[in-house]
């Protein structure tokens, strides 16, 4: 018997978020999230051994649809925050994503790709639909 045996990976193909596996308990990733008309996004969700809740789907539903113009405020203050960091900025990509348990009430992340950028990795941390935080990543 062995106690570092791994045990076996599980995946679903969900309907929300595409091709997901569990990485480790409470922790699933993918590589096929959609969302304002990019394919291929990294997706990483905190959920149980059941996969995503209904709250974490309703919440995509929602993020999807654009509520309360999200999309546009993070793009923006992404766009400036990226100005303050490289004299030239280019087209932001949305490249990654990640839920928590509960996205209305703590905190999420979403990070981009910038064209003609090698260096640094720019995203946001939100709260809600109301706050958003960018930060860079070297």
């Amino acid at each position: 018997m062995s106690f570092f045996r791994k045990r076996p990976e599980q995946s679903l193909d969900d309907p929300d978020f595409g091709r997901i596996t569990q990485s480790k308990v409470g922790s699933w990733e993918g590589e096929a999230f959609q969302i304002w008309g990019r394919t291929s996004i990294q997706v990483m969700i905190d959920a149980d051994a059941e996969g995503p809740s209904k709250e974490q789907r309703s919440f995509v539903h929602l993020l999807r649809s654009d509520h309360a113009g999200i999309r546009a405020r993070i793009e923006q203050a992404v766009s400036t925050h990226a100005k303050e960091t490289v004299p030239q900025s280019g087209n932001l990509m949305i490249s990654s994503i990640y839920l928590p348990q509960s996205p209305l009430r703590q905190t999420w992340k979403v990070w981009f790709d910038m064209e003609g950028e090698q260096h640094y990795w720019y995203g946001a941390e939100i709260q809600g639909w109301d706050r958003v935080v960018p930060f860079t990543e070297d």
